[in-house]
């Protein structure tokens, strides 16, 4: 990454296709101790953000995991709805 002096830290800088913020598509885990169906804030959060994902209200959802876990690799939207894996 790139780091900047301190004297730089603060000032805008353009928006490019390397620092733009992109949307994660991130993994809803089940466990029993979950809150079952809409019940859950871990299922709505993910309804919110994956318009193909639909809330079962008889499934427990526990864990909303972001990151590069192999159990609940997030994905990262590129250009043109591409979705690649965060690993």
């Amino acid at each position: 990454g790139e780091f900047l002096a301190k004297k730089d830290q603060g000032k805008r800088r353009p928006v490019t296709t390397e620092n733009v913020l992109r949307p994660l598509s991130c993994t809803a885990q089940q466990y029993d101790w979950g809150r079952v169906g809409s019940n859950s804030t871990v299922a709505k959060m993910k309804a919110a953000q994956d318009s193909h994902f639909a809330i079962d209200e008889s499934t427990p959802y526990a864990e909303l995991w972001l990151g590069t876990h192999p159990s609940g690799m997030s994905m990262v939207s590129v250009d043109n709805d591409e979705q690649v894996s965060l690993k």
